[in-house]
């Protein structure tokens, strides 16, 4: 069933090493040889959560092998960064706001509570990075330690 479990970090580590594996293949021959890996974990999680997950994952992982590197034009380089930087932040943002949501009775909108927790996970991420770097420098640490992703 739809439960929470399903949705913590710690229920898809073995989903976080598949994308890490992805992301790391570098020659052709390693995509087709990591593709049947792909199609069974995308099978056993349709299996353990559903036929909608398991596509995602088997679709996403997919795209990956297919298409390691996309072009983005240069003004969509601050988004990008941006949006990955916060995605820890922009997943608490949305668990909280689930929460927040519920508690006070508003009926929530999917695309309503995802475009604030972005808003808000990018503004977490900004005020956290900011003060990282506020620590380092008053602490004279290198800059290397600051938590931030250069464009």
């Amino acid at each position: 069933g739809f439960t929470v479990v399903n949705f913590l970090p710690t229920t898809h580590l073995a989903t976080l090493l598949l994308g890490a594996v992805v992301a790391g293949v570098e020659s052709r021959r390693e995509r087709w040889a990591l593709a049947p890996v792909v199609l069974l974990y995308g099978l056993a999680t349709a299996y353990f959560y559903g036929n909608g997950p398991g596509l995602f994952v088997f679709g996403a992982s997919a795209l990956l092998l297919a298409l390691p590197r996309v072009r983005a034009p240069r003004f969509a380089a601050p988004v990008v960064f941006a949006l990955a930087g916060a995605s820890l932040w922009i997943y608490l943002s949305h668990m909280v706001l689930r929460d927040v949501f519920e508690a006070v009775g508003l009926v929530r909108q999917p695309v309503v509570t995802t475009v604030i927790a972005l808003g808000l996970g990018v503004a977490f991420w900004t005020v956290w990075s900011k003060g990282v770097g506020f620590v380092n420098r008053s602490l004279r640490r290198p800059m290397a330690l600051q938590a931030d992703a250069a464009v």
